[in-house]
Protein backbone atom coordinates (compact mmCIF):
# COMPACT_ATOMS: atom_id res chain seq x y z
CA UNK A 1 0.00 0.00 0.00
CA UNK A 2 2.89 2.52 0.72
CA UNK A 3 4.73 1.67 -2.28
CA UNK A 4 1.38 2.31 -4.56
CA UNK A 5 1.28 5.59 -2.66
CA UNK A 6 4.90 6.17 -3.27
CA UNK A 7 4.12 5.67 -7.23
CA UNK A 8 0.91 7.92 -7.07
CA UNK A 9 2.66 11.11 -5.51
CA UNK A 10 5.59 10.28 -8.02
CA UNK A 11 3.14 10.14 -10.73
CA UNK A 12 1.52 13.25 -9.82
CA UNK A 13 4.73 15.17 -9.15
CA UNK A 14 5.98 13.88 -12.18
CA UNK A 15 2.61 15.52 -14.04
CA UNK A 16 3.01 18.53 -12.38
CA UNK A 17 6.44 19.49 -13.37
CA UNK A 18 5.87 18.19 -17.11
CA UNK A 19 3.14 20.77 -16.81
CA UNK A 20 5.15 23.40 -15.55
CA UNK A 21 7.60 22.69 -17.99
CA UNK A 22 5.20 23.24 -20.54
CA UNK A 23 3.46 25.84 -19.40
CA UNK A 24 6.59 27.89 -19.21
CA UNK A 25 7.87 26.53 -22.53
CA UNK A 26 5.16 27.81 -24.45
CA UNK A 27 5.73 31.73 -22.82
CA UNK A 28 9.57 31.28 -23.69
CA UNK A 29 8.00 30.26 -27.34
CA UNK A 30 5.84 33.25 -27.87
CA UNK A 31 6.83 35.79 -30.20
CA UNK A 32 6.69 39.52 -29.75
CA UNK A 33 5.36 41.00 -32.23
CA UNK A 34 6.26 44.50 -34.19
CA UNK A 35 5.07 46.70 -36.58
CA UNK A 36 7.58 48.75 -38.39
CA UNK A 37 7.13 51.05 -41.11
CA UNK A 38 10.23 51.53 -43.33
CA UNK A 39 11.30 54.45 -46.00
CA UNK A 40 11.93 53.61 -49.86
CA UNK A 41 10.87 51.09 -52.66
CA UNK A 42 12.08 48.08 -54.03
CA UNK A 43 13.54 49.66 -56.79
CA UNK A 44 15.88 52.47 -54.70
CA UNK A 45 18.84 52.37 -52.55
CA UNK A 46 17.27 53.00 -49.64
CA UNK A 47 14.23 50.44 -50.23
CA UNK A 48 17.18 47.81 -50.92
CA UNK A 49 19.45 48.69 -47.80
CA UNK A 50 15.76 49.01 -45.49
CA UNK A 51 14.53 45.40 -46.84
CA UNK A 52 18.29 43.26 -46.64
CA UNK A 53 18.76 44.89 -42.63
CA UNK A 54 14.77 43.87 -41.38
CA UNK A 55 15.63 40.83 -43.36
CA UNK A 56 19.23 40.22 -41.12
CA UNK A 57 17.05 41.17 -37.94
CA UNK A 58 14.33 38.94 -38.14
CA UNK A 59 16.54 36.12 -39.04
CA UNK A 60 18.98 37.02 -35.90
CA UNK A 61 16.16 37.11 -33.33
CA UNK A 62 13.04 34.15 -34.20
CA UNK A 63 11.63 35.54 -30.86
CA UNK A 64 10.53 38.93 -32.61
CA UNK A 65 7.71 38.54 -34.85
CA UNK A 66 8.24 41.88 -37.40
CA UNK A 67 5.22 42.87 -39.20
CA UNK A 68 6.79 45.69 -42.04
CA UNK A 69 5.83 48.12 -44.86
CA UNK A 70 7.90 50.33 -47.02
CA UNK A 71 6.92 53.39 -48.63
CA UNK A 72 8.17 55.94 -50.65
CA UNK A 73 8.56 59.58 -51.21
CA UNK A 74 4.46 60.84 -50.36
CA UNK A 75 3.09 57.71 -50.25
CA UNK A 76 5.26 57.01 -47.14
CA UNK A 77 3.89 60.23 -45.84
CA UNK A 78 0.44 58.97 -46.09
CA UNK A 79 0.69 55.94 -44.55
CA UNK A 80 2.36 57.19 -41.82
CA UNK A 81 -0.47 59.42 -41.00
CA UNK A 82 -3.31 57.31 -41.94
CA UNK A 83 -1.44 54.86 -39.67
CA UNK A 84 -1.19 56.82 -36.80
CA UNK A 85 -3.98 59.07 -37.06
CA UNK A 86 -6.27 55.34 -37.21
CA UNK A 87 -5.30 54.15 -33.60
CA UNK A 88 -3.55 51.19 -35.36
CA UNK A 89 -0.27 49.42 -34.05
CA UNK A 90 2.74 51.28 -35.03
CA UNK A 91 6.20 50.08 -32.77
CA UNK A 92 9.55 51.26 -35.09
CA UNK A 93 9.59 53.46 -38.20
CA UNK A 94 11.75 55.91 -39.79
CA UNK A 95 11.67 59.26 -38.82
CA UNK A 96 12.72 62.89 -38.96
CA UNK A 97 13.58 64.85 -35.67
CA UNK A 98 11.42 67.31 -36.62
CA UNK A 99 9.00 69.62 -39.32
CA UNK A 100 6.26 68.42 -41.16
CA UNK A 101 7.16 65.25 -42.02
CA UNK A 102 7.41 64.49 -38.09
CA UNK A 103 4.26 65.99 -37.22
CA UNK A 104 1.64 63.34 -37.30
CA UNK A 105 3.93 61.32 -34.77
CA UNK A 106 3.35 64.69 -32.46
CA UNK A 107 -0.24 65.16 -33.57
CA UNK A 108 -1.25 61.07 -32.52
CA UNK A 109 0.23 61.65 -29.18
CA UNK A 110 3.60 59.26 -30.40
CA UNK A 111 6.26 61.34 -29.71
CA UNK A 112 9.11 60.42 -27.50
CA UNK A 113 12.53 61.23 -26.53
CA UNK A 114 14.92 58.50 -28.34
CA UNK A 115 17.77 59.32 -26.32
CA UNK A 116 17.06 56.64 -23.94
CA UNK A 117 16.90 53.65 -25.85
CA UNK A 118 20.66 54.10 -27.20
CA UNK A 119 24.01 54.63 -25.84
CA UNK A 120 25.60 58.06 -27.37
CA UNK A 121 29.23 56.65 -26.87
CA UNK A 122 28.49 54.77 -29.90
CA UNK A 123 27.52 57.76 -32.25
CA UNK A 124 29.82 60.54 -33.89
CA UNK A 125 29.81 64.11 -32.11
CA UNK A 126 26.90 66.21 -32.99
CA UNK A 127 24.62 62.84 -34.10
CA UNK A 128 22.64 63.14 -31.01
CA UNK A 129 21.53 66.46 -30.77
CA UNK A 130 17.96 67.21 -30.20
CA UNK A 131 15.69 69.50 -31.49
CA UNK A 132 12.90 69.27 -28.68
CA UNK A 133 12.19 72.30 -26.33
CA UNK A 134 14.28 70.41 -23.82
CA UNK A 135 16.78 68.59 -25.68
CA UNK A 136 14.59 65.36 -26.75
CA UNK A 137 15.48 63.43 -29.91
CA UNK A 138 13.07 62.73 -31.93
CA UNK A 139 14.46 60.14 -33.68
CA UNK A 140 18.17 58.42 -33.74
CA UNK A 141 19.87 59.81 -37.13
CA UNK A 142 21.08 57.26 -39.59
CA UNK A 143 24.05 59.17 -41.29
CA UNK A 144 25.19 62.54 -41.79
CA UNK A 145 24.36 64.01 -44.67
CA UNK A 146 24.47 66.61 -46.92
CA UNK A 147 20.83 68.30 -48.23
CA UNK A 148 21.89 70.70 -50.93
CA UNK A 149 24.01 69.23 -53.63
CA UNK A 150 24.38 70.58 -56.86
CA UNK A 151 24.91 68.02 -59.17
CA UNK A 152 27.01 68.50 -62.63
CA UNK A 153 27.01 66.43 -65.89
CA UNK A 154 30.29 66.84 -66.38
CA UNK A 155 30.01 65.27 -70.04
CA UNK A 156 27.03 67.52 -71.32
CA UNK A 157 29.70 70.50 -69.82
CA UNK A 158 32.53 69.05 -71.86
CA UNK A 159 29.88 68.55 -74.93
CA UNK A 160 28.99 72.17 -74.77
CA UNK A 161 31.96 73.89 -74.13
CA UNK A 162 31.50 74.53 -70.58
CA UNK A 163 33.16 74.12 -66.92
CA UNK A 164 31.11 74.07 -63.92
CA UNK A 165 29.50 77.18 -62.83
CA UNK A 166 30.40 78.59 -58.91
CA UNK A 167 29.21 81.55 -59.54
CA UNK A 168 25.71 82.76 -60.20
CA UNK A 169 26.11 84.89 -62.67
CA UNK A 170 28.21 82.19 -64.50
CA UNK A 171 25.26 80.01 -64.20
CA UNK A 172 23.01 82.28 -66.19
CA UNK A 173 25.18 82.63 -68.63
CA UNK A 174 25.09 78.99 -68.97
CA UNK A 175 22.01 78.90 -68.87
CA UNK A 176 21.67 80.52 -72.41
CA UNK A 177 23.89 78.10 -73.91
CA UNK A 178 21.94 75.21 -72.53
CA UNK A 179 18.85 76.64 -73.46
CA UNK A 180 20.59 76.98 -77.18
CA UNK A 181 21.19 73.71 -77.24
CA UNK A 182 17.80 72.55 -76.31
CA UNK A 183 18.86 71.45 -72.98
CA UNK A 184 18.13 72.98 -69.30
CA UNK A 185 20.58 74.72 -66.31
CA UNK A 186 18.77 73.52 -63.84
CA UNK A 187 16.65 70.11 -62.69
CA UNK A 188 14.87 70.96 -59.87
CA UNK A 189 11.78 69.41 -57.99
CA UNK A 190 9.97 72.35 -58.03
CA UNK A 191 6.32 70.77 -57.20
CA UNK A 192 7.47 69.00 -54.03
CA UNK A 193 7.14 71.33 -51.13
CA UNK A 194 9.61 69.94 -48.78
CA UNK A 195 12.29 70.36 -51.24
CA UNK A 196 12.04 73.99 -50.83
CA UNK A 197 12.76 73.90 -47.27
CA UNK A 198 15.37 71.03 -47.39
CA UNK A 199 17.05 72.66 -50.54
CA UNK A 200 17.18 76.07 -51.56
CA UNK A 201 15.58 77.92 -48.68
CA UNK A 202 18.20 76.37 -45.91
CA UNK A 203 21.38 76.98 -47.84
CA UNK A 204 20.59 80.54 -48.83
CA UNK A 205 19.43 81.34 -45.16
CA UNK A 206 23.02 80.34 -44.03
CA UNK A 207 24.46 82.50 -47.18
CA UNK A 208 22.74 85.45 -46.62
CA UNK A 209 22.97 84.93 -42.39
CA UNK A 210 25.43 81.91 -41.39
CA UNK A 211 25.18 78.98 -39.70
CA UNK A 212 24.14 80.48 -36.10
CA UNK A 213 21.22 82.36 -37.87
CA UNK A 214 19.35 78.88 -38.91
CA UNK A 215 20.01 77.78 -35.04
CA UNK A 216 18.73 81.06 -34.16
CA UNK A 217 16.10 80.83 -35.69
CA UNK A 218 15.28 77.49 -34.89
CA UNK A 219 15.69 78.29 -30.77
CA UNK A 220 13.06 81.60 -31.79
CA UNK A 221 15.92 84.00 -31.31
CA UNK A 222 15.89 85.02 -34.42
CA UNK A 223 12.59 85.78 -36.86
CA UNK A 224 11.37 84.83 -40.64
CA UNK A 225 11.21 88.76 -41.18
CA UNK A 226 14.95 89.30 -40.33
CA UNK A 227 17.24 90.43 -43.39
CA UNK A 228 18.31 86.97 -44.10
CA UNK A 229 14.89 85.05 -44.50
CA UNK A 230 14.18 87.72 -46.73
CA UNK A 231 16.89 87.95 -48.64
CA UNK A 232 16.67 84.41 -49.60
CA UNK A 233 13.32 84.78 -50.15
CA UNK A 234 14.28 87.70 -52.70
CA UNK A 235 17.02 85.45 -54.19
CA UNK A 236 14.76 82.44 -54.72
CA UNK A 237 12.03 84.23 -56.53
CA UNK A 238 15.31 86.16 -58.93
CA UNK A 239 15.79 82.29 -60.11
CA UNK A 240 12.50 82.43 -61.55
CA UNK A 241 12.41 85.50 -63.25
CA UNK A 242 15.82 85.26 -64.85
CA UNK A 243 14.65 81.86 -66.01
CA UNK A 244 16.97 79.81 -63.98
CA UNK A 245 13.76 77.93 -62.76
CA UNK A 246 10.81 77.87 -65.27
CA UNK A 247 7.46 76.72 -65.82
CA UNK A 248 8.94 72.99 -66.08
CA UNK A 249 10.81 73.30 -63.14
CA UNK A 250 6.68 73.90 -61.37
CA UNK A 251 5.80 70.74 -62.68
CA UNK A 252 8.66 68.54 -61.53
CA UNK A 253 7.82 66.12 -58.46
CA UNK A 254 10.47 64.68 -56.94
CA UNK A 255 11.43 62.01 -59.88
CA UNK A 256 10.75 64.22 -62.50
CA UNK A 257 14.09 66.10 -61.79
CA UNK A 258 16.32 63.18 -61.14
CA UNK A 259 15.00 61.54 -64.32
CA UNK A 260 15.73 65.10 -66.54
CA UNK A 261 19.24 64.73 -65.15
CA UNK A 262 19.77 61.06 -65.65
CA UNK A 263 18.48 61.35 -69.31
CA UNK A 264 21.03 64.30 -69.99
CA UNK A 265 18.67 67.02 -70.33
CA UNK A 266 20.41 69.38 -67.63
CA UNK A 267 23.44 70.68 -66.82
CA UNK A 268 23.03 70.41 -63.09
CA UNK A 269 20.74 69.08 -60.63
CA UNK A 270 19.81 70.03 -56.88
CA UNK A 271 19.20 67.47 -54.92
CA UNK A 272 20.27 65.62 -51.38
CA UNK A 273 23.60 63.55 -50.72
CA UNK A 274 21.53 60.47 -50.45
CA UNK A 275 20.31 61.01 -54.68
CA UNK A 276 23.86 59.96 -55.82
CA UNK A 277 23.03 56.74 -55.13
CA UNK A 278 20.60 57.03 -57.70
CA UNK A 279 22.26 59.14 -60.37
CA UNK A 280 23.01 56.74 -63.50
CA UNK A 281 25.51 59.00 -65.29
CA UNK A 282 28.96 57.83 -65.43
CA UNK A 283 30.56 61.26 -65.04
CA UNK A 284 28.96 63.56 -62.42
CA UNK A 285 30.69 65.94 -59.79
CA UNK A 286 29.21 66.85 -56.83
CA UNK A 287 29.51 70.88 -56.21
CA UNK A 288 28.52 73.31 -54.33
CA UNK A 289 25.57 76.01 -54.49
CA UNK A 290 26.79 78.51 -56.50
CA UNK A 291 27.68 81.99 -54.72
CA UNK A 292 25.41 84.18 -54.83
CA UNK A 293 25.37 87.96 -54.98
CA UNK A 294 25.71 89.70 -51.09
CA UNK A 295 26.09 86.55 -49.27
CA UNK A 296 28.03 86.39 -45.82
CA UNK A 297 28.92 82.62 -45.87
CA UNK A 298 30.43 81.95 -49.07
CA UNK A 299 31.20 77.73 -49.35
CA UNK A 300 28.58 76.93 -46.99
CA UNK A 301 25.92 74.40 -47.18
CA UNK A 302 22.94 72.90 -45.05
CA UNK A 303 22.86 69.45 -43.84
CA UNK A 304 23.38 67.58 -40.96
CA UNK A 305 21.93 64.40 -38.84
CA UNK A 306 18.60 64.23 -39.38
CA UNK A 307 16.07 61.26 -40.45
CA UNK A 308 16.40 57.60 -39.18
CA UNK A 309 14.36 55.61 -36.79
CA UNK A 310 12.42 56.07 -33.93
CA UNK A 311 10.03 53.92 -31.07
CA UNK A 312 6.72 55.30 -30.85
CA UNK A 313 5.50 55.60 -27.27
CA UNK A 314 3.01 53.30 -27.31
CA UNK A 315 5.36 50.25 -28.39
CA UNK A 316 6.74 51.52 -25.08
CA UNK A 317 3.52 50.27 -22.85
CA UNK A 318 4.51 46.70 -22.19
CA UNK A 319 7.69 45.44 -21.00
CA UNK A 320 8.16 42.49 -23.85
CA UNK A 321 7.13 44.74 -26.54
CA UNK A 322 9.48 47.99 -25.49
CA UNK A 323 12.82 45.73 -25.47
CA UNK A 324 11.61 44.12 -28.79
CA UNK A 325 11.66 47.38 -30.06
CA UNK A 326 15.06 48.66 -28.53
CA UNK A 327 16.14 45.94 -29.79
CA UNK A 328 15.75 46.74 -33.48
CA UNK A 329 16.29 50.61 -32.85
CA UNK A 330 19.94 50.01 -32.48
CA UNK A 331 20.39 47.15 -34.46
CA UNK A 332 18.88 49.49 -37.33
CA UNK A 333 20.92 52.39 -36.23
CA UNK A 334 24.11 49.99 -35.54
CA UNK A 335 27.16 49.10 -36.84
CA UNK A 336 25.90 45.97 -39.09
CA UNK A 337 23.06 47.93 -40.62
CA UNK A 338 25.40 51.62 -41.10
CA UNK A 339 27.78 49.12 -43.57
CA UNK A 340 24.65 47.71 -45.36
CA UNK A 341 23.54 51.80 -45.86
CA UNK A 342 26.89 52.87 -46.80
CA UNK A 343 27.40 49.77 -49.97
CA UNK A 344 23.56 50.32 -51.00
CA UNK A 345 22.83 54.15 -50.02
CA UNK A 346 26.54 55.63 -49.43
CA UNK A 347 25.28 57.29 -46.00
CA UNK A 348 27.91 58.53 -44.07
CA UNK A 349 27.23 56.83 -40.86
CA UNK A 350 26.52 58.30 -37.84
CA UNK A 351 27.35 54.85 -36.04
CA UNK A 352 30.81 54.90 -35.16
CA UNK A 353 31.88 51.84 -37.33
CA UNK A 354 35.02 50.28 -36.49
CA UNK A 355 37.31 49.62 -39.64
CA UNK A 356 36.56 50.21 -43.06
CA UNK A 357 33.66 51.30 -44.74
CA UNK A 358 32.70 50.60 -48.56
CA UNK A 359 30.50 53.14 -50.15
CA UNK A 360 28.44 52.47 -53.48
CA UNK A 361 30.00 53.41 -56.10
CA UNK A 362 29.33 57.64 -57.25
CA UNK A 363 28.92 57.90 -53.20
CA UNK A 364 32.63 58.14 -52.31
CA UNK A 365 32.82 61.65 -52.32
CA UNK A 366 29.83 62.18 -49.78
CA UNK A 367 32.51 62.49 -46.92
CA UNK A 368 34.97 64.87 -48.78
CA UNK A 369 32.17 66.61 -49.98
CA UNK A 370 30.65 67.35 -46.77
CA UNK A 371 34.16 68.54 -45.10
CA UNK A 372 35.17 71.03 -47.95
CA UNK A 373 31.89 73.16 -46.75
CA UNK A 374 32.96 76.20 -44.98
CA UNK A 375 30.23 75.65 -42.60
CA UNK A 376 27.27 73.74 -41.86
CA UNK A 377 24.17 75.09 -42.29
CA UNK A 378 20.96 73.23 -39.48
CA UNK A 379 18.26 72.82 -42.14
CA UNK A 380 16.24 74.98 -40.71
CA UNK A 381 12.46 72.91 -41.41
CA UNK A 382 14.27 69.52 -40.05
CA UNK A 383 13.92 71.33 -36.22
CA UNK A 384 11.16 73.65 -36.08
CA UNK A 385 7.04 72.65 -36.05
CA UNK A 386 5.43 71.22 -39.24
CA UNK A 387 3.02 73.81 -39.59
CA UNK A 388 5.80 76.67 -40.19
CA UNK A 389 7.45 74.31 -42.65
CA UNK A 390 4.77 73.84 -44.74
CA UNK A 391 3.85 77.73 -44.92
CA UNK A 392 7.11 79.21 -46.33
CA UNK A 393 8.07 75.95 -48.41
CA UNK A 394 4.35 76.26 -50.23
CA UNK A 395 5.55 79.94 -50.22
CA UNK A 396 8.17 79.44 -52.49
CA UNK A 397 5.72 78.06 -54.47
CA UNK A 398 3.49 80.94 -54.46
CA UNK A 399 6.85 83.19 -54.84
CA UNK A 400 7.32 81.54 -58.37
CA UNK A 401 3.81 82.18 -59.19
CA UNK A 402 3.44 86.06 -58.02
CA UNK A 403 1.12 85.67 -55.69
CA UNK A 404 3.09 86.61 -53.16
CA UNK A 405 5.84 88.90 -52.62
CA UNK A 406 9.44 87.94 -50.37
CA UNK A 407 8.10 90.51 -47.68
CA UNK A 408 5.01 88.93 -47.29
CA UNK A 409 6.21 85.59 -47.00
CA UNK A 410 8.74 86.46 -44.53
CA UNK A 411 6.05 88.24 -42.20
CA UNK A 412 3.14 85.12 -42.88
CA UNK A 413 5.65 82.64 -41.97
CA UNK A 414 6.78 84.50 -38.80
CA UNK A 415 3.09 84.87 -37.86
CA UNK A 416 2.61 81.04 -37.74
CA UNK A 417 5.89 80.37 -35.92
CA UNK A 418 4.64 82.50 -33.03
CA UNK A 419 1.45 80.78 -33.18
CA UNK A 420 3.34 77.60 -32.87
Amino acid sequence: MKIRNVVLMLMVSLLTIGSVFASNNAETSEKVKLVVLGYGDASTPDGKQFVINIENFIKANPEIEIEWDMQYDELYHQKLQATLAGGEQLDVAFMWNGGSRHQPVLDAGEEIDQLQFVDPSNFHDGALAGGGKNGELFSIPNAKQAHTVMYSNDALLAELGLTVATTYEELLKQNEVAKAAGKIALAYPGATSWCHNTFVYSVLVGRFGGAQHAKDLIAKKAKFTDAPTVKAFEFIKRMYDDGIVTENTLQADYGVSLAQFNNGEALYMIDGGWRAAQVTLTNFTWNKFVAVPGEVAPGSGNGGYSAGYAIMKSATTEPARKAAAVKLLQYLTGEEASKVRALYSGQVPSFKVKGAIEYKQGTEPSAAYISSLSSITDTVGDYIDGTTTATFSDGVIELWLGTITPQELAEKTQKVYEEN
